[in-house]
This record gives structure tokens, C-alpha cells and sequence, in this order.
């Protein structure tokens, strides 16, 4: 029995480890291990390798991070080096707010294309009467001179009167509205006061911000406001005004409007008096000269409504089409 005791105490167990053995064996080769490490290194230097390349080739497609549109409908496109925004201007719109900001000191480019019409009750009767010349031609962000115009004494006429006087109508214009006037009404004024910064852009124009803003966009046309009304009045009768004596008739159609309310006739033949003029002669001058309408219902020239009620959009209301409008950062 002590024997048998002896012989069991003697016993070993051995437990042998065959799931990981491949790889404990492994580790105990240097060379292996060197192999393994390099090898794993390699396989990550190609994955990462792999995951750039296909971010690069994204950038390149689609190169862009930050798109937004702002409630005036521009959409502005902006990454690291550049912006470039896209507006759809409707030609009708006098200093229409494109919501796009401008900083001092900054460079822009500005291109522009579309096509427009100048008054669409006159294309209507050309369609009606089948005219093969339209009496206002379809025309681009480069506006047209009155040579192209088949009235070409009124377009010339008038030409004094635009926005940018003598250059072309309705070529596209810019003007960087700074935000202490953001509230100000810009249909009562040809331009903005203090400093303001327009500019004549045509197909393409390249800017040098002066003031911190945001772009407004008209084109070239007349804006009815009570000095232009004087100016045409006297350049029916032949008159010249000094500055004083355009100050003197500006507060004598304030005096109208007064009378307006209640006796529109007396109100225009005091206007007619401030001119020197007679209801029969300014039909005679004006039909030579500026070629005004009648109001409806009246045989006042539809210059003295306009100005009665101080309805300083006709030459832009009438107006049919737009332009694209695109904003580019230029860095130099």
C-alpha cells in the first residue's frame, strides 16, 4: 500500500496550450515578429492611404463646404479661398436688395447675363400689330443706346435723366448700400447721400469695396423724383434752371400736392403756371420732346400724376425679364 502511495505522489499532469500555439511560437522568432509588425504597418499605411485619396478625389467633385441662401433668394457658395454667390435679379425692381455683404477693402467681381424688355405694354401692342421692329428692343446686361431705338429723339431726350446720364439704357448697375442707410427708402432717391458707391456693371465689372454694405442692383433708367420732374418740365419750354430756381419750383410742387387732394384740375394748371406753360402748349412740346402719355381720364400728361402722387417707378415697373447675377471673391 505504501507503495502504491509512493508511485501516485511521483505522477505529472501536463497541460499543453494548442489555440495560440502557431502564434507563442511566433513570438519566440524574432524574425517573425519583425515580418508581422512590418507587414501590419504596411497594411495600415495603405488603408489610410486609400481613405485620403478618396477624400481628395471628393474635394476635387464637390471642392465646396459651405453652401447657404439668404432670404433674398442668393445662394452663396464659400470654401477656404473663395465665395461665390448666384442672384436672380427681376429687372422691374429699383435697387433691389440682393442680400449679398461686401467688406471694405475687399475685391469682387461681378458677371452678369439675361436678357429684358423695357415695357412690356409696348411689346404687347407690337405682338398685337405684328410688328416685325419692335418699338423697344429685348436687350442684355449691357443696356442699348438710343440708335438702336426707333424713337430715338425721346430715348435721346431722356438720356440726360438716367441714373448713369448718357450711358446706356438699361444696362446693369451696382450699388453698395452701406448699413446706416439699410432703412432708407431708395425708390425716393437716384442715388443714395453720403458717399454711397455705385457702379456701371454691364456684362462684367471687377470692384474695390470702399465701405462695408450689401449689394443693391437696378439698371440704368429714370427715376422720377421731383428734381428729375423739374428738369424735363423746363426742357420742354427751353429753360435752363439754376440750382436756386430748382429749389423754388421743388417747394411749388409741394404746393400742388396740396391742392391735388381736392381740385386736381386747379393743381395741374398751377403746375402748368410754375413752367410758363398752358395745357395746350405742353401737348405741343411734349409730344416733340419727351412723348408722354395722357393720364387715363384726363388730359393731364401722365408726368404731373406721376409726380402728384409721387410715384417714382414708371420707367422701371413696366420692365419684363431678369439677369443672373454672379458675385465672386477675387483674392490678390
Amino acid at each position: 500500500m505504501i507503495e502504491d502511495n509512493a508511485q501516485k505522489d511521483t505522477q505529472k499532469v501536463i497541460i499543453e496550450v494548442t489555440r495560440y500555439k502557431a502564434f507563442l511560437e511566433a513570438l519566440g522568432d524574432s524574425r517573425k515578429v519583425f515580418r508581422t509588425i512590418l507587414i501590419i504597418s504596411a497594411i495600415t499605411v495603405l488603408v489610410f492611404s486609400g481613405i485620403t485619396l478618396v477624400l481628395l478625389s471628393v474635394k476635387r467633385i464637390y471642392p465646396y463646404s459651405d453652401i447657404t441662401t439668404n432670404v433674398f433668394g442668393a445662394t452663396t457658395i464659400k470654401n477656404e479661398k473663395s465665395e461665390v454667390s448666384y442672384w436672380l435679379f427681376n429687372t422691374a425692381e429699383l435697387w433691389a436688395n440682393s442680400g449679398i455683404k461686401v467688406k471694405q477693402g475687399q475685391t469682387i467681381k461681378i458677371r452678369a447675363s439675361g436678357k429684358k424688355h423695357t415695357a412690356i405694354h409696348h411689346l404687347v401692342k407690337d405682338v398685337d400689330s405684328n410688328r416685325v421692329i419692335l418699338t423697344d428692343p429685348w436687350v442684355g446686361t449691357e443696356g442699348f443706346s438710343e440708335q438702336r431705338s426707333v424713337n430715338k429723339e425721346r430715348d435721346a431726350a431722356r438720356a440726360r435723366y438716367r441714373i448713369f446720364p448718357e450711358q446706356n439704357q438699361d444696362a446693369l448697375l451696382v450699388q453698395v448700400v452701406p448699413s446706416r442707410w439699410a432703412k432708407k427708402d431708395l425708390c425716393q432717391l437716384r442715388t443714395l447721400e453720403g458717399g454711397n458707391q455705385i457702379e456701371l456693371v454691364g456684362k462684367e465689372k471687377k470692384i474695390r469695396i470702399e465701405e462695408d454694405g450689401t449689394l443693391y442692383f437696378a439698371i440704368n433708367d429714370i427715376v422720377l423724383d421731383d428734381e428729375t420732374v423739374i428738369g424735363m418740365m423746363a426742357e420742354m419750354k427751353g429753360e435752363q434752371l439754376s440750382p436756386q430756381q430748382i429749389k423754388d419750383k421743388a417747394n411749388a410742387i409741394e404746393e400742388c400736392r396740396k391742392t391735388y387732394c381736392n381740385d386736381p384740375d386747379k393743381a395741374y394748371d398751377d403746375f402748368l403756371e410754375k413752367f410758363n406753360l398752358s395745357r395746350d402748349s405742353v401737348s405741343r412740346v411734349n409730344d416733340k420732346k419727351f412723348m408722354f402719355g395722357l393720364n387715363e381720364g384726363t388730359d393731364w400728361i401722365e408726368i404731373f400724376g406721376y409726380c402728384m402722387n409721387e410715384y417714382r417707378t414708371p420707367w422701371f415697373d413696366d420692365n419684363i425679364g431678369s439677369f443672373l447675377i454672379l458675385v465672386e471673391t477675387v483674392t490678390e
